[in-house]
Parts: structure tokens; sequence; C-alpha cells
């Protein structure tokens, strides 16, 4: 199976959508054979032209700058440190995990792991005693999960940076569940999921590098705090758009906004009309 041949690389196994797509239509019609479309047959090919690229080097080094990320509507944060090897290596022991098989939304047939059946644990690190730098940058405001994993790919954007840094393994730290098990698991049944996790995979092509993510709670994320910088100006822009609804027009007409119109609309409607007995 060419799913074993990824173990060391999880990441390459975002290439497959379309063949397990193929494979649950075969199970649901109790099929002997699965027929494969052309999509299936173009992640095989690209499947073959990776598997170079699917080995590990248990001698590759370690980074010693730890990066944490976390997103809030409207904003990404990235918070980092740098520590002694040893202590990378002793908290990446509790990044080796399976990875959690979850998704986003119950009504499109995405929803997150089940209570009790977790792969993972959560982490809890002693980062308040470690100076860490502050990073935010503007964010978008789609599932929640979603801009968690932009924030990641983000923070590896980032250490491209830093070209000391490739070619290695490296800590990540996430408070998402979604983001962090789909991470380990290295691909998502979610399509808008799964297009992060080809992100993911491009950026360790690319940098030759074996991030690991340990899953932390959400107060102890260091960089909560940045990543609420540009959601607070979201917040704020927000508010002002709702109340610009509400200027006057050139003859002092009021302009209320649609939702309350149509409810004056309605009550009007119900309690006018001749007087009743």
């Amino acid at each position: 199976k060419v799913g074993h041949v990824h173990m060391l690389r999880p990441c390459l196994g975002s290439v497959f959508f379309q063949v397990y797509r193929c494979i649950l239509e075969a199970r649901d019609k109790e099929l002997p054979r699965a027929s494969a479309s052309l999509d299936s047959v173009i992640e095989l090919l690209c499947t073959a032209v990776l598997l170079p690229l699917s080995t590990l080097d248990p001698a590759r080094p370690w980074c010693p700058r730890v990066v944490a990320t976390d997103a809030a509507p409207g904003g990404h944060g990235e918070a980092y440190t740098q520590l002694p090897v040893d202590v990378v290596q002793s908290w990446s022991k509790l990044a080796c995990h399976r990875g959690d098989y979850s998704c986003l939304l119950a009504d499109e047939g995405l929803h997150p792991a089940e209570a009790g059946v977790s792969h993972m644990s959560k982490a809890h690190l002693p980062l308040r005693d470690f100076y860490l730098t502050e990073i935010p940058r503007p964010g978008g405001t789609a599932h929640i999960a979603l801009e968690e994993y932009a924030a990641f790919n983000w923070s590896l954007e980032r250490r491209f940076l830093r070209p000391g840094e490739l070619g290695h393994r490296c800590l990540q730290l996430g408070d998402n569940t979604t983001q962090v098990g789909a991470h380990a698991k290295g691909r998502s049944s979610s399509c808008a999921f799964n297009r992060y996790c080809h992100q993911d995979c491009a950026l360790q092509i690319a940098g030759d590098m074996v991030p690991l993510e340990l899953w932390l709670p959400s107060g102890d994320n260091p960089s909560d705090r940045p990543s609420r910088v540009y959601a607070k100006r979201h917040e704020l822009a927000k508010k002002k758009a709702a109340e610009e609804e509400f200027q006057r027009d050139s003859a002092g007409c009021v302009h209320l906004p649609r939702e309350l119109l149509t409810h004056i609309f309605v009550f009007v409607h119900l309690f006018s009309g001749p007087r009743r007995p």
C-alpha cells in the first residue's frame, strides 16, 4: 500500500483525495472493484513522483526556535523563542501521535472527532519562563480551523526567511484540535481543509523541513495576544460599518438597517387595518 510509504512523511498523504472518494463509493455500493477516475490516476502519478521524498533521516538536526501560532476572526499571531536543543527534543516527544481524523462543520458532513476517541493529549509547557517575540498580521474571517491552519502555514513560510532553519526538524505549537490533528495525520476529508494540507506539504518539501506540532490549552498559547491585534481592528471596522447604516440623507431622513426595516414592515402589516370589535 502506498499509505505505508508515507508513514515517515504524513504530509504526502494530502495528495490523496479523489482516491479515497472512489474507494468509499465502491464500499457503499458493495462493488468488488473500484473504477479509478482521471483525478484518482493523477493523484497516484503524483504520489509516484513524490516517493523519493518520503524518506526521513534519523540524524536530521533540530531547530532551536520553537514557534506558536493562533488565529482569531480578522487576525493571525505568532510567538517564538529560542530553546536548548535538548529541551526541544524532549518536548517534541509529546507530539508523536497519529493525529485525528477530524473535519470542520457537522452540517456539511464535517465534524470534529467524538469525545474519548482523540489520539492527542494537551501539553502543559512552562512557556511563561522564556522570553517570547510576538508578531501579528491581518487574517481572514473563514472558519476558525481554516484560519488556524493558515496561521500555521504562515509560520512555516517565515522559516524560509532564516535559511539556517531549512533542512531541520522543528517544533510548532497550536491550540486548535482540528488543525493539529490534520497536520499530524497529513490530510483531511474536507476539501476546503485539505487545501491547507496541500500548502503544508508543499512548504515541508520545499524547505526540507519536518515540523512536529504540539497541542496546547488555549490559555497557555503565547500567540493568543498577537492574534487579537488585528482582530480588534476587525471588530471596530464592523461596528463602524453598522453605525454608518444610520446615516441621514440630504432630506434629513434616517436610513435604518435592512433587518430593522423588515421587522417594522411585519409589525405594521400585522397590526394595521380597521378597528376590530
